[in-house]
């Protein structure tokens, strides 16, 4: 009984391995089948030349998670001569049968550069606008015009990004097809050569403006300025030389995917040493300033200017390392393009507009304070309330005749306006005034806000055809010229300067 048992269930085991192996077989020849199908010959012939040398029970997992499969394949992929789209359709199938995500960063991209490009053109413009003339500055230097013209690769920077991202710049190059990957690296190309003149052409701004600040600095300073503006041009021509004919033709950059016959220089080389010399071009030209600064006395608002600058200069230094950190970790291990260049553009991007805003904040104090200027300057107040009031009574038709009069014992002159032709007189309490205002208004022009302080001021002051406001040289208080704080508003005397204006008045009475 016990060994009738055994025997069942020994033979109950065997057909059970046996349809597990052969469930196993089939979808192996399932996938295998689905993979010869959509692959071309010569990617299949590498498929079966290939696949029997790794054990794989089940194949799936070699195709998805193999990495000396996957490695092993792509070097015959390259080595039999087959095309770069024969290669990207291998890929793509990988990627559907191992179910991959569809990866897409295009978004980060548009976003960084709608925040960063307006505001790199704000700065721009509020440069502009603070060192222009009609807005009372001191005129524009070699320094404006030099970031003026960086406008240019700016804007044409931020146009190619946008198509870079349309063609598929963040994304997996085998989901994209053959003419949009080209498209992808044609931009691509055409925004790195916007990218050494704005970088180099901020920096050469930052010179000359120092050269423009201290004129009359010693000779070693203005020396090292210059030096470093000629020396930043000459790094400016050459990188852009080699940026532009890397491949020969330049088309090459792009075309090659199809096959096309030309010939790059080493790329490494030519990235490592524009970021590296970038880098210590950005030390220099922040250090030049620092001794100058140091004997500076400046406020603290022109300090924490100074300071915003400086972080914003280091933040694009920051800005250049880490992309100088990515180059080196993975520029020779690039084999997805479109989805590998994704940082490197975002970088550099990045990198252009900070040092837009960089190069214009040392100028933006100005126009912020004579913004301020004029907005507290055409704030309506008491004085020029009243003062409106006034002008518009004496021009209603004529001059006028104002005669003071008693109150009932109050001692508060009242206003009697007469049309009379030439002459303005005001009579009070033995006093002359001019003007076409009653004593409480003439108070309150210089300060004063009761009746009786007013009246008291209206004994002390005259206010002129001008709308100023003169002592009286009859009062016993203004005989005298206390030392101290009052000392400031001793009365003027016939032959001396103008006198004081209402507002000015108003602040020590």
């Amino acid at each position: 009984m016990h060994a009738r048992s055994a025997l069942f269930l020994l033979l109950t085991s065997f057909q059970w391995t046996k349809a597990v192996v052969a469930t196993q077989e089939s979808a192996n020849s399932s996938i295998l089948r689905r993979q010869t199908e959509q692959l071309s010959p010569c990617v299949t012939q590498c498929f079966l030349d290939i696949f029997p040398e790794f054990n794989c029970p089940d194949l799936q997992q070699c195709i998805c998670y193999n990495k000396e499969l996957q490695a092993a394949l792509g070097t015959c992929v390259l080595s039999s001569g087959c095309s770069i789209a024969d290669a990207l359709v291998s890929q793509r199938v990988q990627a559907e049968t191992c179910g991959f995500p569809v990866r897409d960063r295009s978004d980060t991209f548009r976003i960084t550069q709608s925040v960063l490009f307006p505001l790199a053109t704000l700065t721009v413009c509020l440069r502009m606008l603070s060192r222009s003339p009609m807005s009372g500055g001191a005129g524009f230097g070699w320094d404006d015009w030099v970031v003026l013209l960086c406008v240019l690769p700016m804007t044409g920077l931020i146009v190619t990004s946008y198509m870079e991202v349309d063609s598929g710049l963040g994304q997996d190059i085998y989901r994209l097809s053959i003419p949009m990957i080209k498209h992808c690296l044609m931009y691509f190309y055409i925004g790195n050569t916007f990218y050494s003149p704005v970088i180099f052409g901020t920096k050469i701004s930052f010179c000359l403006l120092y050269l423009r600040m201290w004129r009359d600095a010693g000779l070693a300073f203005r020396r090292a300025c210059q030096v470093t503006a000629v020396v930043l041009g000459m790094a400016l021509i050459s990188f852009e030389f080699s940026t532009i004919f890397i491949c020969t033709p330049p088309s090459y950059a792009w075309n090659a995917l199809t096959g096309a016959k030309g010939h790059c220089i080493q790329r490494d080389a030519q990235l490592f040493t524009n970021s590296a010399f970038n880098i210590a071009a950005d030390f220099v030209v922040l250090l030049l300033p620092i001794p100058k600064f140091l004997h500076l006395t400046m406020s603290r608002g022109k300090k924490a200017g100074v300071l915003v600058t400086f972080l914003v200069g280091f933040a694009v230094t920051a800005v250049s390392i880490t992309q100088l950190v990515y180059l080196v970790r993975n520029v020779g291990k690039i084999s997805n393009p479109t989805w590998d260049y994704f940082p490197i553009g975002l970088w550099r991007c990045t990198e252009v507009y900070l040092s837009m805003i960089c190069c214009c904040l040392p100028m933006l104090p100005g126009i912020w304070q004579r913004t301020c200027k004029v907005v507290v300057s055409r704030t309506p107040t008491l004085v020029s309330t009243l003062w409106e009031k006034t002008t518009s009574l004496s021009t209603s038709g004529g001059r006028s005749r104002i005669r003071s009069t008693q109150s009932d014992g109050s001692g508060l002159g009242h206003a009697r306006a007469e049309d009379d032709g030439d002459e303005e007189d005001v009579k009070g309490d033995g006093l002359r005034y001019k003007g076409s205002v009653d004593a409480l208004e003439l108070g309150m022009l210089s300060g004063g806000t009761g009746e009786s302080e007013a009246t008291d001021t209206a004994k002390k002051y005259r206010l002129s055809s001008k709308g100023k406001l003169m002592p009286l040289m009859d009062h016993p208080e203004h005989r005298l010229h206390p030392q101290g704080s009052q000392a400031s508003i001793r009365p003027l005397r016939s032959d001396e300067g103008a006198p004081l204006h209402a507002e000015e008045l108003g602040k020590v009475i």
